[in-house]
């Protein structure tokens, strides 16, 4: 999950493990968006 009460190290390694594909599914606010740049993402 991901959400902007995060903290900072929460979400390195949240963004982190979605980027190497450990997460493949994310539940998250707009806050993820803010800064994600990628071609794959469904929603």
């Amino acid at each position: 999950y991901f959400h902007g009460g995060l903290r900072d190290e929460e979400r390195e390694m949240a963004i982190n493990n979605w980027k190497s594909d450990y997460t493949q599914i994310m539940i998250a606010t707009s806050a993820f968006g803010m800064g994600i740049n990628s071609n794959n993402i469904s929603v």
